[in-house]
């Protein structure tokens, strides 16, 4: 995975007391475009640590030498000061310092380069791969963190059934770990309003805890996408498209960047929206990380769990509730009922008092009447007020006596009842009559029983009949006495009470199964993760043993839940060195063992590495987090700790540390090869780099002499052990089995690799000969050059022997290659010396004899410059008195004086061009020729070429033909000397085609196979496969031979000194045909038959339908005023021309004035500096070449200002030397025209100015609503 670390400004401390060296740095930083840097800088140890301090940098560079103390006094500070997340330091060297370097390695440096070896690569690369490995480490530390986090949290959900608990727990968690300005949880309401029930915010933004918010957007489409489960991520809420309704009630809440997660309830195979987990960065936008996003989700989750059990949970306790209310009340009434029955009895025994007495006291009869009146009407009373039917039967159950009641239940007149038998009411006959004998079986005289009675009108009713037998002390006859009570509202209550517990015990089923659904979800995270997650009671034995701490320590769960403690699992030795350490920072005795874990625990201090101890012995390393849990009153009742295995990520750290410090060597290694340094100057390096690196004895380098002996040339060798190389030592080392074998084991490329010399069962001889070394443990590779065994590579550790690992082998070898690429290229370097030797000889030959050659080129061309002048200056005056003459200013002539005065006409004129073809062939041949690219009509260049020829053409009677296609394009050329190719060629063709011959002007173009045109195409033209114009020249002339094909493009030659006596001409024409096409990047073909003609084939670039894209442009630029588009009758733009020459002034101004643009004028660069403050022009034209101030400083100076960085200025240049064009426009100039211009082009420059400023104004306006 690739870790980009350029997509934002990287913040530089540079602490150096060189000012020169920053500068370095700062340039070296500058020059790579992907590593944006914000830099700070600071020159001694004091300023820097203040400046780390305030500024927190991102990596910092750090001279080992600084004027208050050094690089290592500067890192011991911040790792004191430092506890959290490391800040990168790189410790810039000076030679000499490597020693110094290392102990900052140990120290805690991230590298460290030497100054004299430093490039901008190099700074680049290695502050990148600092920052790659911060990168990695801090989103490893991240990850953690996070997984703990959800752990935690899962735990706790598992544990608690509060929500309101939980719900506060998550969102402060999610706040801190995402460091974000407030995370709320937020509840929908059936209307789907909603209101905030848990929050935590950071001060200053307002709380909105218990805010209700109601809002219409929101629940017109009832939810919309979260409904879903659609997670938002807004890093701007202005640049996220939101309703305007949805931004102002954000705005409420001081919101700038948002993150929402829904909480969807799940419910028979449906999902329905509960409400969101929010959070909120108010004080500016924020890009929402994935981790951050997969984060909430998780936790979303858990809190849709946490809430399930709460509602689940809430529910049982009303059902619980309800049903307790329906017990209390059904209790109530049973007690009503007893005590009434015992009323009835306590009258019933009253009775029985009463009859017995008067049974026994029959003489006092007389005296108790009254008494016995009073009874009766006392018994009346209770018989007839009752609650509950009261009768009276004979021992068959005929009723003789009955109360109001009993009328009442059985819908009976009292006095109809009397004399019908009780049996007569009852529906369950079998059982009444059973009942009936079994009391009068009874020894006791009183049962009671439930039956089903029904009235006259046979209404049924459940009635409680009690029973009791009485004698009558009259007749001695048995009686019963009835107390009949109607329960049928007793009966329904019962009813409703066994309905309510059968759809209790259903919905308290339901709940238990749906909470054994959430403990098994939470027992299948808890035992899903790979984590270890312990928890314990506050005396530190084990409650909670999940799958992956079975994993990850070999005991199963019957082994520790309920019986040990966390200590089986540490090292008593580390657990006593940190709480030490612990007691230290807090400044109080915390105890041993688990207690003082604990009391770590409850401030925070456990979160780090630690080596626990599996089952079966064996170490490893963890990283453990420990929390104490508490209960609703906030009080401790155990802890938590969660444990990650972390071999992996150890293992991938040294892997890590391993290639750096492979890369490192390597690297310095490299960049010692590539400068050009002694070969043993290199491998001396190479040798330090490598013991210091590894900490070694002795690295050292052994070279074979051709007899396969050899030396010790290199080494670097620690303090205390003998030295192998030096000024006084030169032994030749003879080893009698490489000079047998020619190099042994070696020469097929194997490695000699020895732990301890004493038990590698090597021979005597070897043993003492290393012994001589010191040697106890050793590595040699060999050193192959050119694929020829040259020499070897060796790392010795003398004091111990030393199991070498796979990658310092490795690392090794390649250093052996990079040795060898040193000698290989050390050779190569000697022998490119001597061939650069031998090369500057000859150049400074070539030297001279191209002095020679531009002092002669010299020399010719003022020649031709003074003839030039010397042969214009009479030509002049003979061509002008010429003229005059035949046009008779002078007198009359007669006709024989005209053609006289003609041929002198016509001679001057002959004579003049050939002036003027020698001055161009000059020209060209010197360089010094320029050709000014336009577009031209092929059609308007092929006329006027025959006209030019057409009069001398029909004077010898020789017929001129054109084949032109239709609608072809512009070609982009100079005209005026394409047309003197066409003339040339033209003219040769009528001068050597007899009378009534015929000549033939073709066009085409085209390419590969495809052409439009009449004209021959030469294989060679085809072959090319680009496009083309072809001017082809046909003529029946005399023809050419092939002998003479070979010089006919060579200035000053004919092909034949006939011709040249029967045809005037200078050999000049073809000559120029040929260079002017050349410097067009065309070519000139000729095909040629003595007697039948000449065919002359023109081939230039051409760009199909160029014409037409240069005519739309033309077009638009020209209708294009430069005005603003918006308005009618705007004000013509303000031109300010910066000019010194009055002539040019002149002209510009005119040309200018007349296209209708405001002017002003400056005469040199300061004036135009202060002309441009004063009138802010809308454009500039700046010559260069200025008085005082120059153009290029006047244009720099301008761009300093805000307010012109984007006025376009037109830099104007007569030099028109190469680099011209670059340095104006690196000045800060628009555009470039090079002198003599074409007022035309000037104007179209201008006008391609305004279109572009004004199409990227049109690019910038707003596009719609935003």
């Amino acid at each position: 995975m690739t870790y980009q670390v350029s997509s934002f400004a990287v913040n530089v401390l540079i602490v150096d007391d060189s000012e020169s060296d920053r500068a370095t740095y700062l340039r070296y930083l500058q020059l790579d475009s992907e590593l944006l840097c914000n830099w700070i800088e600071a020159e001694s140890l004091e300023e820097g640590l203040i400046l780390w301090r305030s500024q927190k940098p991102d990596i910092m560079l750090i001279d080992i030498r600084l004027p208050d103390g050094d690089g290592l006094e500067f890192l011991e500070i911040i790792n004191q000061e430092e506890t959290g997340e490391k800040t990168p330091v790189i410790i810039m060297t000076g030679q000499g310092d490597e020693k110094m370097a290392v102990r900052a390695m140990k120290l805690g440096a991230s590298d460290y380069l030497i100054k004299g070896e430093l490039t901008a690569k190099s700074l680049v690369i290695v502050i990148k791969q600092v920052l790659r490995q911060t990168v990695l480490s801090r989103r490893l530390q991240r990850s953690q963190k996070q997984q703990g986090l959800i752990a935690e949290i899962a735990l706790r959900v598992r544990e608690f059934l509060n929500l309101e608990d939980i719900s506060s727990a998550i969102v402060r968690e999610v706040r801190q770990f995402l460091e974000a300005d407030r995370v709320i949880v937020y509840k929908f309401k059936p209307d789907m309003g909603g209101v905030v029930v848990a929050e935590d915010v950071v001060a200053p933004w307002r709380s909105s805890l218990n805010v209700k918010i109601d809002d219409t957007c929101f629940q017109k489409n009832l939810g919309g996408e979260y409904c879903k489960g659609k997670i938002f991520a807004a890093s701007d809420i202005y640049a996220a498209n939101l309703t305007d309704c949805h931004i102002r009630l954000l705005e409420e809440f001081q919101v700038r960047a948002n993150l929402v997660v829904p909480i969807l309830l799940s419910k028979l195979n449906e999902r329905t929206l509960w409400g969101l987990l929010v959070v909120h960065q108010c004080g500016a936008p924020r890009i929402w990380e994935e981790s951050d996003i997969q984060l909430v989700q998780q936790l979303s989750i858990h809190l849709e769990i946490a809430i399930q059990q709460a509602i689940a949970y809430q529910q049982v306790q009303n059902e619980l509730a309800e049903r307790k209310r329906f017990e209390n009340l059904l209790l109530r009434q049973q007690v009503e009922l007893e005590d009434r029955n015992r009323l009835l009895e306590s009258t019933s025994e009253e009775l029985q008092c009463t009859i017995e007495e008067l049974r026994i006291t029959t003489e006092d009869l007389i005296s108790q009447h009254r008494q016995l009146e009073y009874a009766q009407i006392r018994y009346q009373n209770l018989f007839e007020f009752a609650p509950d039917g009261y009768l009276v039967t004979d021992a068959s159950g005929q009723i003789f006596e009955a109360n109001q009641v009993v009328s009442e239940l059985l819908e009976i007149d009292s006095d109809d009842i009397l004399g019908v038998s009780l049996e007569e009411f009852i529906i369950q006959k079998e059982f009444f009559n059973s009942q009936l004998n079994h009391l009068l079986s009874l020894d006791y005289e009183k049962t009671t029983w439930e039956i089903t009675m029904k009235s006259l009108q046979l209404h049924p009713f459940p009635a409680e009949i009690t029973a009791t037998k009485n004698i009558n002390p009259a007749d001695k006859e048995l009686q019963l006495c009835w107390i009949i009570r109607d329960i049928s509202d007793r009966k329904l209550a019962e009813q409703e009470l066994q309905q309510l517990n059968q759809s209790l015990e259903i919905k308290v089923k339901e709940r238990t199964q749906e909470l054994s659904q959430v403990n098994k979800l939470q027992r299948a995270i808890l035992d899903g993760t790979d984590y270890a997650i312990i928890s314990t009671d506050l005396n530190g034995i084990i409650q909670t043993f999940n799958a992956g701490a079975e994993k990850m320590f070999g005991y199963s769960k019957g082994e520790v839940v309920g019986r040990v403690t966390p200590e089986i699992f540490h090292d008593c030795e580390e657990v006593l060195a940190k709480t030490t350490k612990a007691a230290a920072v807090l400044g109080q005795d915390i105890g041993t063992g688990f207690t003082a874990l604990i009391s770590m625990a409850m401030q925070g201090l456990i979160d780090e590495e630690w080596i626990d101890i599996r089952k079966d012995g064996s170490r490893f390393p963890v990283s453990m987090a420990m929390t104490v849990l508490k209960d609703d009153h906030d009080q401790p009742i155990g802890t938590l700790s969660v444990r990650q295995d972390i071999s992996d990520r150890k293992q991938a750290e040294l892997r890590l540390t391993q290639q750096s410090l492979q890369k490192q060597v390597l690297l310095h290694i490299t960049q010692a090869i590539r400068q050009p340094l002694n070969v043993l100057n290199i491998l001396h390096i190479a040798v330090q780099e490598l013991r210091l690196a590894f900490d070694l004895d002795r690295v050292a380098i052994y070279r074979f002499q051709p007899d396969w002996n050899g030396e010790f040339i290199v080494e670097s060798v620690a303090d205390g052990w003998v030295k192998l190389v030096g000024e006084d030592l030169h032994k030749v080392w003879e080893d009698t089995y490489l000079q047998e074998t020619q190099g042994g084991r070696f020469a097929n490329c194997e490695n000699m690799i020895v732990t301890d010399i004493y038990e590698e069962g090597l021979q005597p001889c070897h043993i003492e000969l290393l012994e001589q070394f010191q040697a106890r443990a050793y590595v040699i590779v060999p050193i192959f050059v050119s694929g020829n065994l040259w020499g070897l590579l060796g790392m010795y550790q003398n004091d111990h022997p030393y199991v070498w690992k796979e990658w310092e082998i490795e690392l090794l070898e390649q250093i052996a290659n990079q040795v060898a690429i040193a000698i290989q290229q050390a050779n190569l370097y000697e022998q490119i010396q001597t061939e650069l030797l031998i090369r500057r000889q000859t150049e400074e030959q070539l030297r001279t004899a191209n002095e020679e050659l531009l002092r002669a080129t010299k020399m010719k061309d003022e020649f031709l410059a003074n003839m030039s002048h010397e042969l214009r200056t009479p030509l002049n005056s003979i061509l002008g008195l010429s003229e005059a003459l035949g046009e008779q200013v002078f007198g009359l002539m007669n006709e024989k004086q005209v053609k006289a005065i003609n041929t002198v006409a016509s001679s001057g004129e002959h004579l003049l061009s050939l002036i003027n073809d020698i001055l161009d062939l000059s020209k060209i041949s010197s360089g010094m020729m320029e050709i000014h690219i336009e577009p031209v009509s092929v059609l308007n260049l092929c006329e006027s070429s025959l006209v030019f020829i057409r009069q001398q053409a029909n004077y010898k009677r020789v017929r001129v033909f054109s084949e032109i296609p239709e609608n072809i394009h512009n070609i982009n050329v100079e005209q005026r000397r394409i047309k003197q190719v066409l003339i040339n060629l033209l003219t040769n063709a009528v001068k050597f085609t007899p009378s009534e011959g015929t000549i033939s002007l073709l066009v085409a173009f085209g390419q590969g196979e495809r052409w439009k045109g009449s004209a021959t195409i030469p294989q060679s033209v085809k072959e090319m496969n680009s496009p083309m114009i072809l001017f082809q020249i046909v003529d029946t002339g005399i023809g050419i031979s092939p002998h003479d094909l070979t010089r006919l493009f060579q200035p000053f030659v004919q092909i034949s000194s006939s011709l040249n006596r029967r045809y005037e001409g200078t050999g000049l024409g073809l000559a120029l045909v040929k260079q002017i096409t050349e410097m067009h990047g065309g070519q000139v073909f000729v095909e040629s038959e003595v007697g039948k003609g000449s065919r002359f084939t023109v081939a230039l670039p051409y760009e199909i339908y160029q014409s037409d894209a240069l005519e739309a442009t033309v077009s638009m630029t020209t209708s294009l005023l430069p005005q603003d588009p918006n308005r009618e009758n705007a004000i013509a733009p303000l031109v300010l021309l910066a000019e010194d020459n009055e002539a040019n002034i002149q002209t510009f101004s005119s040309y200018l004035l007349a296209l209708k643009y405001r002017l002003a004028i400056a005469k040199n660069g300061k004036e135009a500096v202060a002309m441009t403050q004063e009138h802010c022009p809308d454009i500039i034209i700046m010559d260069i070449q200025m008085p005082g101030m120059d153009g290029l400083e006047a244009i720099q100076l301008i761009r300093t200002d805000p307010k012109f960085a984007a006025t376009p200025i037109i830099a104007l240049t007569a030099l028109a030397m190469e680099g011209d064009r670059e340095r104006c426009l690196k000045a800060g100039a628009s555009e470039y025209l090079a002198k003599p211009i074409k007022l035309k082009k000037l104007h179209t420059t201008i006008q391609q100015i305004f279109q572009h400023t004004y199409s990227n104004y049109r690019s910038n306006e707003p596009q719609g609503n935003f």
